[in-house]
């Protein structure tokens, strides 16, 4: 790979990232943190194409006549294994993702997920007591230089995120990934 040196806030840095962006590839300077970001979404991207192609096909239940006659009689259908697709990945991984901001409140649903390279949503879903539906969808989108925040709300507008919410944007990604990684893709 090549060992490209970018300077890249004053300092020099050697750009060794399993992610070389088309923005790298052109000159461009990346900051860190978006390049962790595009680095996390590859090493994501990675994980979910290795899980289908290495997905077993060979499961028990579906050469045992005896367990699929029991649940032919349980459910009224034969069992089928679901077959692993991204689209699948992605939900389960949102559903990780949801654990670092679920309040465990019944009313309420919450997804948080990474869906490409420069993509992230958050999605949040609240029931009044009326049994209204709220719902915000936050979908953050990863440029060179920074993280910009656009919402389904009118009125809002389209910004960089600082201070706070940009610590606990990256907290949070990074957070996602870790879980991610060890959990529904068993690797520490």
């Amino acid at each position: 790979m090549n060992n490209t040196i970018i300077a890249r806030n004053d300092n020099i840095q050697d750009s060794r990232s399993t992610t070389m962006s088309a923005d790298l590839l052109s000159g461009h300077s990346v900051s860190s943190d978006s390049q962790k970001l595009y680095d996390i979404a590859k090493e994501l991207n990675e994980m979910r194409h290795n899980a289908i192609r290495n997905q077993k096909t060979v499961h028990a239940v579906d050469k045992n006549n005896f367990i699929k006659a029991i649940a032919k009689k349980l459910f009224g259908r034969e069992w089928k294994p679901q077959p692993v697709t991204i689209a699948l990945l992605k939900r389960k991984e949102s559903a990780i993702g949801a654990s670092l901001f679920y309040s465990g409140r019944p009313n309420e649903r919450v997804e948080f997920f990474n869906d490409n390279q420069k993509s992230w949503f958050f999605y949040q879903e609240v029931v009044d007591s009326n049994g209204v539906h709220h719902s915000t969808t936050l979908h953050y989108e990863v440029n060179p230089h920074g993280i910009m925040k656009v919402s389904n709300h009118t009125g809002m507008k389209c910004e960089y995120i600082s201070g706070k919410e940009y610590e606990n944007f990256m907290l949070s990604a990074q957070a996602y990934f870790n879980r991610v990684k060890k959990h529904l893709y068993s690797q520490e």
